[in-house]
């Protein structure tokens, strides 16, 4: 049984960062789908439509995509600091490579 003792910050940040940019950017294109069939539906429940233009929707996919990011390397401190005291997750990997038999020098 092996055991994940820390997580790169940076790293872990950018993994965020990738899914918030595709959750964002599936969720404007949902909002925008929402809005050409009903333009009355969206303004119901507070969003509005001049959020939907080009920049609107550009802006939101950027900030979603940092905060994800800041997000993301948060989670990996918090981690890092639970597993100095309490221990890392403890998970099973198997190893499915070749064994490959090495040839002694002569």
């Amino acid at each position: 049984m092996k055991e994940l003792k820390k997580l790169s910050v940076l790293s872990f940040g950018k993994v965020f960062a990738v899914f918030g940019f595709i959750f964002a950017l599936l969720q404007m294109i949902i909002l925008k789908i929402v809005n050409s069939v009903d333009p009355t539906f969206l303004p119901t429940y507070g969003i509005s439509n001049a959020g939907l233009t080009f920049v609107g929707m550009l802006m939101s996919v950027i900030l979603a995509t940092i905060l994800w990011f800041l997000v993301g390397m948060l989670v990996a401190l918090v981690y890092n600091l639970a597993a100095k005291y309490f221990g890392g997750i403890k998970y099973n990997a198997e190893e499915n490579f070749p064994k490959v038999k090495r040839r002694k020098k002569k």
